[in-house]
C-alpha cells in the first residue's frame, strides 16, 4: 500500500493535467484525493489485529496499560500513512501545478479523514472478537460513508430532517473540507473568460454553490467534526478494551477457582 497510493496518484495527476482549469475536473480530483488513502490502507487493520492479539496477555497481566498501548499501537498503525499522504501529495501537487496555498489544508484532510478511518478500525478490533466481523463492519461503514458524502447527491437538497444521516459520514467531513480549502486557494476565475457561460461557470463561488458544500458546512466545521470523531473513537476504544481486558482476567479467574477442587481431589 505504501507504493500503490503514489502510483494512484501519479496516474490521476496525469489525467489532470490533460484539462487543469476544469472546475469538474478539479473537483474529482480532489475528493479522489482525500478518500483513496482511506481505502487503501485499510490492510493496516490486519497488522493492528495481530499486535492486539500479541499484547492482549500484557494487558491482562498488566504489565502495561491500556492507554500506553493505544499510544504506542496508535503511533506504529498511523505514522506510514500520514508521511505518504503528505509526500504523495506534494508530488501530486507538483505534477498538477496547482497553488501551494491550498496544500497544507487539503493534506490535513486527507491525513484526518485517513486516521480517523484507521482508528474506526482499531474501535472495532477492540469491541468485536473475529477479524471478519472488523474488515466488515469497516468496509460497510466506508461505503455507506461515501455514499452519503455528499458527492453523489447535492448536499443542499438533502432534506433537513435528513441531513443527520449525512453528518455521521466521516468522508462527508473529509470531502467537504478539502473542496472548500482548494476553492478558496484556487486561481479558478482569475483568468480573462471569453464568454458569459464561462464567466459564471469558472467563478470560485458558482462552483462552491454548486457544489453544495458552502451551503451546509465550511472548512473549519470539517476539520472540527473529523477532530471530534477522532477523539470520540479514541476514547471509545479504550473503554472497550479495558472491557475486553477485564472479562478475560475475570474468566482466568473463575477458570482457576473451578481447577482448585479438582486438584484437592487428586492430591487426596
Amino acid at each position: 500500500d505504501v507504493f500503490v497510493l503514489p502510483v494512484c496518484f501519479l496516474a490521476i495527476s496525469l489525467w489532470g493535467r490533460l484539462d487543469p482549469k476544469n472546475p469538474l475536473q478539479t473537483y474529482l480530483i480532489t475528493a479522489s484525493f482525500t478518500i483513496i488513502p482511506s481505502v487503501l490502507f485499510q490492510t493496516k487493520m490486519i497488522m493492528n489485529w495481530h499486535m492486539l492479539n500479541a499484547h492482549l496477555w500484557d494487558l491482562e497481566d498488566k504489565r502495561i496499560c491500556c492507554l500506553s498501548y493505544q499510544l504506542s499501537s496508535g503511533l506504529h498503525m498511523l505514522y506510514v500513512p500520514v508521511l505518504s499522504v503528505f509526500g504523495t501529495l506534494a508530488v501530486a501537487y507538483a505534477s498538477l501545478g496547482w497553488s501551494w496555498d491550498s496544500y497544507w489544508a487539503m493534506s490535513l484532510f486527507c491525513v484526518m479523514l485517513t486516521v480517523s478511518f484507521l482508528q474506526l478500525g482499531k474501535t472495532l478490533s477492540a469491541g468485536l472478537g473475529i477479524y471478519q466481523n472488523v474488515a466488515a463492519g469497516y468496509s460497510i461503514y466506508l461505503y455507506l460513508s461515501f455514499v452519503f458524502s455528499g458527492f453523489f447527491v447535492n448536499p443542499a437538497q438533502v432534506p433537513t430532517n435528513l441531513r443527520w444521516i449525512m453528518y455521521l459520514s466521516m468522508v462527508f467531513w473529509g470531502i467537504s473540507g478539502s473542496e472548500l480549502s482548494m476553492l478558496e486557494h484556487n486561481d479558478l476565475g482569475e483568468q480573462p473568460c471569453t464568454s458569459f457561460v464561462s464567466c459564471i461557470v469558472y467563478n470560485r463561488n458558482f462552483v462552491a454553490h454548486s457544489s453544495g458544500f458552502s451551503l451546509v458546512t465550511t472548512a473549519y466545521k470539517s476539520m472540527l467534526a473529523l477532530i471530534v470523531a477522532f477523539i470520540l473513537m479514541i476514547c471509545v476504544e479504550h473503554y472497550l478494551l479495558r472491557k475486553k481486558v477485564l472479562q478475560r482476567r475475570n474468566y482466568k479467574v473463575r477458570a482457576e477457582e473451578n481447577a482448585k477442587p479438582k486438584d484437592i481431589m487428586t492430591s487426596i
